[in-house]
């Protein structure tokens, strides 16, 4: 399984915990692999300042690692 299919289906895994319907897609660039999360209400996704996205970003990192060695 490729990184960007591993980091789609974490996050729709995590969606689907919160119950928030959305589109994701998942593309790698040269150092990063960018998802972009379309749907409406996704302010649960951002958090206060920001917050929730960012940890979500350190859980894909992790898990991303975790799996890579």
């Amino acid at each position: 399984m490729s990184d960007t299919e591993f980091i789609k289906n974490k996050v729709r895994d995590i969606l689907e915990m919160l119950d928030v319907e959305a589109d994701i897609e998942v593309s790698e660039e040269e150092t990063a692999i960018k998802a972009n999360i379309k749907g409406e209400d996704l302010g649960i996704l951002i958090g206060y300042h920001g917050e929730t996205v960012y940890s979500l970003q350190t859980i894909l990192a992790l898990a991303n690692f975790k799996k890579s060695g």
